[in-house]
């Protein structure tokens, strides 16, 4: 059915200006600007130092760029290079690319050395560049070489098709729209889905026709994907900030003109740039309604301090939100309140889930504090031409009802409280706390024997502590079905899920009847003989111990207790003979080689299936030798 015709899906009349546009999320990029054009051909979509541009012009020049590329030989899916992200004609290679069907690789040529722009190019294979010879920044490009330039100013003009043939490409918002390299180099895979659930959820910024939003990002940071599409795809107009021709930043007092000049009326910025802008004389912030900044910058002070704002009002009558997130989740993926009364609580944007995560990759209980972690539409699909760090990096979460997520982690502390709300930074440290100081007698005996009790395996239950009222050191435990494989990970699961990590016992073990005494009771003294023999055997004691570091038994020990979910593991066990499978031997070889660097290669450790043995190569002359060498290369 053709757009915007009486009884289609989606009703092509246009919102009023003060109304937020209704964005379907299952939708690629392409496919929603060509409704944005529909609904607003003649509406701006572009401002800059070169004028004005239309939906309708914008389209008809991608449409131009679309077609020279099918006929350069690009197919479905591959990369092409874009050079010069603010211009007229960069922005129509960007929408042209997609139109194609390709997948678009910003290069920040002004941010970046040319070597580093060169292994990007490499890394991405690309065959194909656009770029705007009218921009400095697109007239010389010795890092480019063996691909093909096209000049995006000559080439929208080549051709003028009609608007009723634009063909768009077949594809699902689950694939790749964009290719945004990270801090470390990593070529991060954007999809649809990630950046459309970015600019039309409303929890960061509510994107408005009416909305002037100041693209302002460099290439390849995680903000330009917001400040792009979340105008175009709801009928806003894109206000280029003109480049200052150098890696510097604008000063302040050039952004208050461009933002004068454009009438902006939101903005992604850093917490610095606000705090300029409320001091500048003709004072620009009160045209902006919106604010997103990161969140990572609003400790300890909240913005509304900077911004002069008395605590509980909004007498400027912007709406300012903090952003939290990376490359990896598509830019923010959660959003934090920077007023005053509020500060630290954090939301996931539309699309997204937020968990709290423990180092095993549990979900933490209520109250305790561990990594801020994020999970849904938000993640990118892993690092280019890298399974190996895709693995590493994007890794398998477990919720409380056993449910397994792919996740990435934040490198930012989080806590999640009991009514459900979640806290970050400051705000979530002093919270655990709190919560760990009001719950300083959970873990006693009674409460874990209760606790097992209840769960479906077990019949017979006593937890031991050295002093009654304090953590349990030792629980036994006796099952309804004697043979099951599975009943050690499930209840420590099971206790990790309920449990903060400082009242869980020592250790679980499971026997087949409970002792008793003349009394018909648990004989506790036969219990805590067999207790303290356990615990001996699983800590480091004894003369075999004694001849190895102690740090470097425990560091071996809690790896390999994390990857084989179990709370105790003997130093004579074999890894794979106790579950341990190929998969968990590369995430074994990764999380060794990080903290004991050098000392490790891959066929090395097929044969060394134990803890006694990891810890004999550790201490090898050799071993020690290849890690000074790789702590002197700053490995």
């Amino acid at each position: 059915m053709p757009l915007g015709q009486p009884g289609s899906s989606r009703s092509m009349r246009p919102p009023r200006a003060d109304q937020a546009a209704d964005v379907p999320a299952r939708a690629t990029l392409e496919v929603l600007f060509l409704e944005s054009t529909v609904l607003w051909a003649s509406s701006t979509a572009l401002l800059g130092e070169e004028g004005r541009l239309s939906y309708s012009d914008l389209m008809v020049r991608a449409q131009n760029v679309a077609a020279v590329l099918r006929r350069q030989g690009m197919r479905q899916g591959d990369l092409v290079g874009v050079v010069g992200l603010r211009t007229f004609s960069s922005i129509s290679g960007i929408l042209g690319i997609l139109l194609a069907g390709g997948v678009y690789v910003p290069f920040d040529v002004h941010g970046l050395s040319a070597e580093k722009l060169a292994r990007q190019v490499e890394e991405s294979a690309i065959r194909l560049l656009i770029t705007d010879r009218t921009d400095e920044s697109g007239q010389t490009l010795p890092w480019a070489r063996h691909v093909t330039v096209l000049d995006a100013s000559i080439v929208e003009r080549e051709f003028m098709p009609a608007f009723r043939e634009v063909k768009l490409p077949h594809r699902l918002p689950e694939d790749p729209a964009a290719v945004v390299f990270n801090a470390e180099g990593r070529g991060v895979l954007v999809t649809h889905a990630g950046i459309v659930r970015l600019v039309t959820g409303g929890t960061l910024m509510e994107f408005r026709s009416s909305d002037t939003v100041l693209l302002h990002a460099g290439a390849q940071e995680h903000l330009f994907q917001m400040e792009l599409w979340g105008p175009l795809l709801t009928g806003g107009t894109v206000a280029l900030a003109p480049h200052s021709g150098t890696a510097a930043a604008m000063p302040a007092h050039e952004y208050a003109r461009v933002m004068r000049r454009f009438r902006v009326s939101a903005i992604c910025a850093r917490r610095a740039l606000l705090e300029e802008l409320a001091k500048e004389p003709l004072a620009p912030l009160d045209q902006v309604k919106q604010a997103v900044v990161d969140a990572e910058e609003l400790a300890p002070a909240p913005l509304d301090t900077a911004l002069g704002v008395r605590p509980g009002t909004r007498e400027q009558g912007m709406r300012v939100i903090g952003g939290l997130g990376a490359a990896e989740t598509t830019s923010y993926a959660v959003s934090v309140r920077v007023n005053v009364e509020e500060a630290g609580h954090t939301e996931p944007v539309a699309g997204s889930d937020a968990m709290v995560l423990l180092p095993d990759g549990h979900e933490a209980a209520p109250g305790a504090l561990g990594a801020l972690a994020i999970t849904g539409d938000a993640l990118a699909i892993g690092y280019l031409g890298q399974p190996e760090a895709t693995l590493a990096a994007f890794s398998e979460a477990q919720r409380e009802n056993s449910q397994k997520l792919r996740c990435f982690r934040l490198p930012i502390q989080a806590t999640r409280l009991a009514d459900g709300s979640l806290l970050t930074g400051a705000a979530a440290v002093a919270a655990a706390t709190a919560v760990k100081s009001s719950e300083a007698s959970k873990g006693s005996a009674e409460e874990i024997e209760a606790l097992l009790l209840k769960h479906p395996l077990v019949r017979e239950c006593v937890a031991l502590s050295s002093v009654p009222g304090e953590r349990a050191v030792c629980v036994f435990a006796t099952l309804k079905q004697v043979e099951d494989p599975r009943a050690e990970r499930a209840l420590r699961e099971y206790l990790e899920s309920h449990l903060s990590r400082e009242a869980q016992p020592a250790a679980l073990i499971l026997v087949s009847r409970i002792p008793l005494d003349a009394a018909g009771k648990p004989d506790r003294v036969r219990l805590s003989e067999q207790c303290e023999a356990v615990l001996r055997r699983f800590t480091p004691g004894g003369a075999v111990a004694e001849a190895r570091p102690e740090k470097q038994v425990d560091a071996v020990r809690s790896i390999w207790q994390r990857l084989l979910h179990r709370m105790q593991v003997d130093q004579d066990e074999d890894f794979y003979a106790s579950g341990g499978t190929s998969v968990q031997r590369i995430r074994l070889y990764a999380e060794l080689n990080q903290r004991f660097p050098g000392a490790f290669t891959m066929a090395e450790l097929r044969s060394l299936n134990t803890i006694r043995k990891v810890v004999d190569h550790l201490n090898s002359d050799v071993v020690r030798e290849r890690m000074v060498a790789a702590e002197r290369r700053g490995a």
